[in-house]
């Protein structure tokens, strides 16, 4: 019911291509994180965390969205944007089909905000490769999706308002729609035209 932040900016340095940027990101995923795609549903089993951050809460998702910079040759940077759900800092103590899926919609929201950063890094990438400002993307694109996360909590007081929940629920299913174009497997793709 209540939903942990994670922002996460690495500046390492990796070396991908368009044949390991997949395995990359299967790497990385792993027993911490789930990383966000439209058919793999978080489920009771991934809250592992031991104790909630609010005892008010009847569950906490800890959900983040991650820019990784990578090489593309030896002056040129691209990023890969993604959002993920840490299993170690998730926790519930209901075990509720309707509470699972308002922690889903927080995970749903920050995809949401991972696509509107891949846009915004794509639109300036045509403009200039050279002058992305992921930094700034990350700071105002993370700061807006946090109020919207708290909107949806307000709104739907932490899932107890079923009428609003579904309001949410099909708000947040139709932003994603919206933002298809900009969903993990088509930015990858338009990266790999880019590499190859």
């Amino acid at each position: 019911m209540k939903n942990i932040l994670l922002t996460s900016f690495l500046f390492i340095g990796i070396c991908l291509n368009s044949q390991n940027m997949l395995n990359y990101l299967q790497g990385i995923e792993n027993d911490t994180i789930i990383i966000w795609e439209k058919d793999n549903k978080i489920s009771w089993d991934n809250f592992e965390g031991s104790k909630l951050v609010n005892k008010n809460m009847k569950a906490e998702s800890a959900i983040g969205i991650m820019i990784q910079p990578f090489d593309i040759d030896e002056l040129y940077y691209d990023y890969l944007v993604f959002s993920y759900f840490h299993k170690n800092k998730s926790t519930t103590k209901v075990l509720s089909k309707h509470l699972l899926n308002h922690e889903q919609m927080h995970f749903n929201i920050g995809e949401i905000y991972a696509r509107k950063m891949r846009k915004v890094i794509l639109k300036q990438r045509k403009i200039n490769p050279d002058s992305i400002k992921v930094q700034e993307v990350h700071s105002n694109f993370f700061l807006e999706y946090s109020l919207f996360s708290k909107e949806y909590d307000k709104e739907t007081k932490h899932s107890v308002i079923h009428k609003k929940q579904k309001e949410w629920d099909k708000k947040i299913l139709n932003k994603l729609k919206e933002l298809e174009a900009y969903s993990l497997n088509n930015y990858i793709d338009s990266l790999k035209q880019k590499l190859d």
